[in-house]
């Protein structure tokens, strides 16, 4: 009788741990989850660091274009005209860590901007991703990205606005 009652305990302590297990993977989501959330928080941090850049040719050279090209040349090639003010260093533009392509750029108006990535999942509604910081010298300053730090309510496509840091 009481190899029997041994038994089952045995039985119900394993299938106790068994739910448990899995309760916990449902409730966090498991590896795949934490991959999908690295990777938006991933890009969320090359998205801020293309939105200095472009930050930087709008508050040095003026009115942004239509089209990302000329920003991205200025970038790459490290001008002195965009690269003038002392915030302005060690720019980068940075593409989709996961897909490798380019952020979508939408100009809104002279000096205002828009960049749009596809992210794997929402973010939490506990709050967002939080703010990125540039550093450059003995400059930090958070990313020009306005609702980087809310919750995003949905997976796929999803833009961010920014504006420049002074109006000339």
């Amino acid at each position: 009788m009481k190899e029997k009652f041994g038994l089952i305990v045995s039985w119900v302590s394993g299938l106790v741990m068994a739910l448990a297990i899995i309760g916990g993977l449902l409730i966090i989501g498991g590896p795949g989850q934490a991959r999908a959330e690295k990777q938006d928080n991933a890009r969320l941090k090359a998205m801020s660091e293309t939105a200095y850049a472009i930050s930087c040719y709008s508050d040095n050279v003026g009115a942004l274009p239509e089209d990302s090209a000329p920003i991205k040349t200025q970038v790459e090639k490290a001008t002195s005209v965009i690269t003038s003010s002392k915030k302005c260093k060690n720019l980068n533009w940075e593409t989709d860590p996961v897909s490798d392509k380019e952020f979508e750029y939408i100009r809104v108006e002279d000096h205002e901007f828009q960049l749009c990535a596809v992210f794997a999942r929402p973010s939490s509604d506990k709050g967002g991703y939080g703010k990125y910081r540039h550093v450059t010298g003995n400059y930090a300053f958070d990313s020009v990205l306005s609702g980087m730090d809310k919750p995003r309510p949905n997976a796929g496509r999803h833009c961010y606005t920014a504006k420049y840091w002074d109006t000339k």
